[in-house]
C-alpha cells in the first residue's frame, strides 16, 4: 500500500493530479511545508508499507506520462486531418469528372451538379428502352407480356429472365400443349439474360377461332409463361439453397459452435423441407447437413424431430435411391433422443426402417438402421410398436449373418424381456434352432453371450421351450461353451444347464413311486453319458490348444510372447456344476 504526501509550491497554486491517479492519495499542506524542512515542488513523500517509512517520489514521472498522452493525441488528430483531406480531394476529383461529362455544369454547385447528373442518367435509360423496342434485347427486369399485333389476329408473347438452358425446353413443352399456331420465334441472350419473343395465332386444328376465344387463349398463354418464369426462379432459389446446405455441412463438420449458431438462425426447417423433396440431389445435400448438425447436439436433434421429418418420410423405398444411406444415418443419430421424442405417431418411421432392412443390400445402411432400432428398443414402451410392425422375423433372419448378428441379437434381447417380444420369439419356427447355432460360433464370443441370454429368457419357467432346446441338441453345445467360452458365456451356459437340471428333477419328482428304481437307473446312465461327453470335450480342448501352441512356435514368436501365449492357451477351464 502506497500513500503519497504531495507538496504544493505555493498557497495560491493548485495541483489536482493526485485526484486522477488511483494509486496515489495526496495530502497537501496549505503553507507548502512538511515538518520543518520544506520539499521542492517536484517531489512528494510516499509511504511504502513494505519498508514502513516515507520516501521521496519525483513528480517527473507523472509529467513524462502526461507528455506521452498529449503526443499520442496530437498524432491521432494529425492522422485524422490527413485522412479527411484525402477524402475531400477524391470527392472533388469525381465531381470534376462529372462536370466534364455533363454539359453546361462548370459554374454549378455540388448539389445542383448531382441533380443534373441524375436527370441525365434517367433520360439515357429511357432512350435506351425506346431504342431497343425494335430489337430483341434482354432487359434487367423479369417480365412476361402477351399483346395483340397491330392489324392482325396474331399475338406477340414476350418472356425476359435470367438465362437457363432448361427454360427453352420448358417453353417448348408449354407452347406445344396450347391450341395455337407459332408463326415466329426470336431468342437473344446478353450478359446472362435472355429474351424470347413468340408470334402466334389462335387456332383449333387448322381452323382459326373467334376473337373472344383468341383472347381466352392469349390469357392462357400469359398464365403458362408466368408459370415457366416462376419455375425458373424457384429453381434458381433451390440451387442457392443447395449451395448453402453444402456450406452448412462443411462448417458443421469442422466446428461444434457452428452447429448451435446454424440452428439459432432457423436453418433446420428449410433443410427438413429440402430433405423431403422429390429431387434426389436436393435430398442428399440437406440430409448430409442435418446429419452433421445433429452430431453430439441433443437440442438440434430435438429441433429436427419437431420439424416433422419422422412423420413425413418417404413411404416407398427405391433401391437405386442414393439418399437411403443418408436417411438411415440421420435416423440412427436421432434415435438416441430417447423416450419422449419417440412415442405415439413418431414411431411411424419404424416401417421405413423395416423396409430398408428388407430391400437394401448395403451393409452400412443396414447397420445404421439396426443402430436406430437398438436405441429405440431400450425403451420398454417402444417394444409394442416394434413387434407389431413385424420386426422380429427380420431380426431373426439377420442373426444368421455374422456382420449384423450382434446388433440384431441385442435388439431381440431388449424385446425378449417384454411379454409381446417373448411371445413373438416363442411363436417363431426358427427359434431356438437359430440361437443354438449361434452358440457354436467360437469366433463370435459376443454373439454367443447374447444368444445365451435370449435362450435363458425363453427357458425361464417354460417347459415347452426347454424341451424344444433339448430336442434341438443344445446340451453338447452348452457343455462346450461352458468349457471353452468367455467368462460371461460360461456363466450363462451354466445357468441354462441348471435350468435343464431343475426341470428334469421336477419331472423325476412327478414319477416317484414304484418306478423309482428304473428312473434311478436311467439317471445313472445319463450321468455316465455326461461324463463321457465331458471327457471328449476336454480331449478336444487340449488337442485344439496344442495345435495353437504348435502354430505359434512355428511362427517364430519371441520367447516372452510365446511363453505368455502358452500359459494363456493351456490355462484350465472350470467344468460346469
Amino acid at each position: 500500500m502506497v500513500h503519497s504526501f504531495y507538496e504544493k509550491s505555493s498557497s495560491s497554486g493548485s495541483d489536482i493530479s493526485g485526484l486522477f491517479n488511483p494509486t496515489l492519495q495526496t495530502v497537501g499542506a496549505s503553507n507548502g511545508d512538511v515538518a520543518n524542512g520544506g520539499l521542492s515542488s517536484s517531489h512528494s513523500l510516499v509511504y511504502e508499507s513494505e519498508k514502513g517509512e516515507l520516501v521521496k517520489f519525483s513528480s517527473a514521472a507523472r509529467v513524462g506520462k502526461n507528455e506521452i498522452c498529449e503526443a499520442k493525441a496530437l498524432a491521432a488528430l494529425k492522422n485524422h486531418s490527413e485522412a479527411e483531406r484525402r477524402r475531400r480531394e477524391r470527392i472533388n476529383g469525381h465531381l470534376a469528372t462529372l462536370r466534364g461529362l455533363v454539359p453546361s455544369t462548370e459554374k454549378m454547385d455540388k448539389a445542383t451538379l448531382l441533380a443534373e447528373v441524375i436527370k441525365q442518367v434517367k433520360e439515357l435509360k429511357k432512350s435506351a428502352v425506346e431504342a431497343s423496342k425494335g430489337f430483341v434485347i434482354p432487359m434487367d427486369a423479369d417480365e412476361v407480356k402477351v399483346e395483340p399485333c397491330d392489324g392482325s389476329m396474331s399475338y406477340s408473347a414476350t418472356i425476359c429472365c435470367d438465362f437457363r438452358p432448361e427454360i427453352i425446353s420448358d417453353l417448348r413443352q408449354t407452347l406445344d400443349s396450347l391450341p395455337l399456331h407459332l408463326e415466329k420465334a426470336e431468342i437473344s441472350t446478353l450478359a446472362g439474360r435472355m429474351k424470347n419473343v413468340f408470334v402466334f395465332t389462335c387456332c383449333k386444328g387448322n381452323v382459326s377461332i373467334d376473337t373472344e376465344a383468341s383472347q381466352a387463349v392469349a390469357r392462357t398463354v400469359h398464365q403458362a409463361l408466368c408459370s415457366v418464369l416462376e419455375k425458373a426462379s424457384a429453381s434458381l432459389d433451390w440451387e442457392e439453397k443447395e449451395e448453402a446446405a453444402k456450406e452448412i455441412e462443411r462448417l458443421a463438420k469442422e466446428d461444434e459452435k457452428v452447429r448451435e449458431l446454424a440452428t439459432e438462425l432457423g436453418v433446420v426447417t428449410v433443410l427438413v423441407s429440402m430433405a423431403l423433396s422429390d429431387v434426389a440431389s436436393r435430398r442428399r445435400v440437406a440430409l448430409k447437413a442435418l446429419i452433421h448438425l445433429s452430431y453430439g447436439n441433443h437440442k438440434n436433434k430435438a429441433l429436427i424431430v419437431e420439424a416433422g421429418i419422422l412423420c413425413k418420410l418417404p413411404k416407398k423405398i427405391e433401391l437405386e435411391d442414393e439418399s437411403i444411406r443418408e436417411f438411415a444415418d440421420l435416423l440412427s443419430s436421432l434415435s438416441s433422443l430417447g423416450n419422449i421424442q419417440f412415442r405415439d405417431s413418431s414411431l411411424n418411421f419404424l416401417q421405413f426402417l423395416i423396409d430398408i432392412l428388407k430391400s437394401c443390400r448395403s451393409f452400412d445402411t443396414k447397420e445404421s438402421c439396426l443402430v436406430a432400432m437398438c436405441n429405440i428398443s431400450t425403451v420398454l414402451e417402444n417394444a409394442g410398436p416394434l413387434v407389431s410392425n413385424g420386426v422380429v422375423p427380420i431380426l431373426l433372419e439377420l442373426c444368421s449373418e455374422k456382420g449384423t448378428s450382434e446388433k440384431a441379437l441385442t435388439i431381440l434381447g431388449n424385446l425378449g424381456v417384454t411379454l409381446m417380444g417373448k411371445k413373438a420369439l416363442e411363436n417363431s419356427s426358427t427359434v431356438p434352432k437359430c440361437l443354438i447355432e449361434i452358440l457354436s460360433w467360437e469366433d463370435e464370443p459376443k454373439c454367443q453371450e447374447l444368444s445365451a441370454n435370449i435362450l435363458i429368457i425363453l427357458a425361464h419357467k417354460n417347459s415347452t421351450q426347454i424341451n424344444k432346446m433339448v430336442e434341438s441338441g443344445i446340451i453338447p453345445v452348452l457343455l462346450q461353451v461352458a468349457l471353452l467360452g468367455t467368462s460371461s458365456a460360461q456363466k450363462r451356459a451354466r445357468k441354462l444347464l441348471r435350468l435343464f437340471r431343475d426341470e428334469r428333477q421336477i419331472k423325476m419328482a412327478k414319477h416317484s413311486g414304484p418306478h423309482s428304481s428304473r428312473i434311478a437307473l436311467e439317471n445313472q446312465r445319463d450321468r455316465e453319458e455326461g461324463k463321457r461327453m465331458m471327457k471328449s470335450l476336454v480331449r478336444e480342448s487340449l488337442h485344439r490348444n496344442m495345435e495353437i501352441i504348435t502354430k505359434r512356435v512355428n511362427a517364430g514368436e519371441d520367447s516372452s510372447n510365446g511363453l505368455k501365449s502358452l500359459l494363456t492357451s493351456t490355462s484350465s477351464k472350470s467344468l460346469p456344476n
